[in-house]
């Protein structure tokens, strides 16, 4: 451990990493500027930051003229210092373990200081229970520095719990983010921060649609919102919410038949939802990685209370084994929504199973891969409209949606209207 402690190639590593992959500084959650050993390693990690909570890329030319600015770019070296960090090739794959050493030298470096420092304070004290107990406070905080312990007694447990009750009683109603569905609402208690919800339903059945009527609803009620739309692009997408929100028809928007009185309603309806929290990713090359950061981002700089995900199999078709390889994404969202305290949706496509079926409404084994999606979600919900297999059917218009599982609440129907020319979904 001693051959460790005044390493310099880990600072190294984590800055030239987070340098020339700008994204990857919202991961490393327990690095603190002071871990680091040397002041220039100090500063230039705060500016990296401080430009990143802004928006801004920390790129070497802006990081440079804004240390310049405050006379300090000399103090981390100048440009030579930072072409250096950019020449260096180091993994981001490794980028946690990079991580977990910094945080153990730093640990290791200040034990040896407190223990260096005990002789002169037994020497000074009058009392040698202060001493301890300022030691003991000492090596709790720096236990708890990163470690993320989430072990509490159950005494503990039981009064967050009342206290949670207590509050709920005073403003009684759902407890997460409501997805403006009367009946979903009231049935799964909105989205709430950990969770992850699974919309699911064949090709046709509204999931695309689903996840922007909610998300509008959500951001009008000053929600942020973070959609990554993998299958759709940016503009189309767009259109659509403006199609719910204008109730013109959506096909005319895509055609450009618009009379004077729609361009007109379509005008005003963008002045009003042009300033809503709500952001849309449509990186088509967009991977795991890429998504956990960008959403640790956007957490972080617009405290983004739901995401979406459209559509959870396009971030596996590129891999051999699809199965494990969605295993290992739902696994990886659900424990973000934890630990950022948001609510993840993702829209996932039903195997063909439910067409060879008398009845086709979607049930939980219709997921592709259905073993891994089923197990992380908290909330399945399957969609289905009658009238895309059955053009006499008595139910046009109508959208089933069927909580299919729920970890902490009913599982049931509810049922709304539909309408597609607009993509609006209404209650029933």
């Amino acid at each position: 451990m001693s051959d460790q402690l005044f390493q310099a190639d880990t600072e190294t590593a984590i800055l030239s990493i987070i340098l020339k992959n700008p994204e990857k500084v919202f991961e490393l959650n327990n690095v603190k500027e002071y871990m680091f050993s040397s002041t220039a390693n100090q500063l230039l990690y705060t500016t990296i930051l401080n430009l990143s909570s802004q928006g801004l890329s920390p790129e070497t030319t802006l990081i440079h003229d804004t240390l310049k600015a405050k006379n300090k770019d000399l103090q981390v070296g100048g440009k030579e210092y930072l072409s250096y960090l950019m020449t260096q090739d180091y993994s981001p794959e490794n980028l946690r373990e990079f991580e977990r050493l910094l945080v153990e030298s730093h640990k290791a470096k200040t034990l040896i200081s407190i223990a260096g420092s005990i002789p002169s304070q037994i020497a000074s004290a009058k009392e040698i229970d202060v001493i301890i107990n300022q030691l003991r406070t000492t090596l709790d905080n720096l236990t708890e520095a990163s470690s993320g312990d989430g072990t509490s007694i159950l005494a503990d447990v039981l009064k967050s719990s009342w206290d949670e009750m207590v509050e709920r009683t005073k403003n009684p109603g759902i407890r997460g983010v409501t997805t403006g569905i009367k009946g979903i609402d009231i049935a799964t208690s909105g989205v709430s921060g950990g969770e992850l919800w699974t919309i699911a339903g064949r090709p046709g059945m509204g999931k695309t649609a689903w996840e922007c009527n909610v998300a509008i609803s959500q951001a009008k009620k000053k929600v942020p919102v973070l959609i990554f739309s993998l299958e759709m692009r940016k503009n189309p997408l767009a259109e659509r919410m403006v199609a719910i929100e204008t109730g013109v028809n959506s096909s005319n928007i895509r055609l450009g038949l618009l009379n004077q009185e729609e361009m007109d309603k379509i005008a005003e309806a963008m002045k009003k939802i042009k300033d809503l929290p709500l952001f849309i990713d449509s990186n088509y090359n967009a991977n795991l990685s890429y998504m956990l950061s960008t959403i640790r981002r956007y957490k972080k700089m617009y405290d983004v209370k739901v995401v979406y995900l459209d559509y959870i199999q396009l971030l596996s078709e590129r891999s051999a084994d699809a199965t494990n390889e969605i295993g290992r994404m739902t696994r990886a969202l659900k424990l973000l929504a934890n630990e950022l305290d948001i609510g993840i949706v993702m829209l996932s496509q039903l195997s063909r199973n439910c067409e060879y079926r008398e009845d086709k409404r979607p049930v939980l084994s219709d997921l592709r891969q259905s073993g891994n999606i089923e197990e992380d979600s908290d909330v399945v919900v399957g969609l289905y409209r009658d009238e895309v297999y059955n053009k006499e059917t008595n139910h046009k218009g109508t959208l089933e949606q069927i909580i299919l599982k729920q970890r902490s609440g009913p599982i049931g129907t509810v049922l709304t209207t539909f309408e597609g020319e607009t993509n609006r979904i209404n209650e029933k």
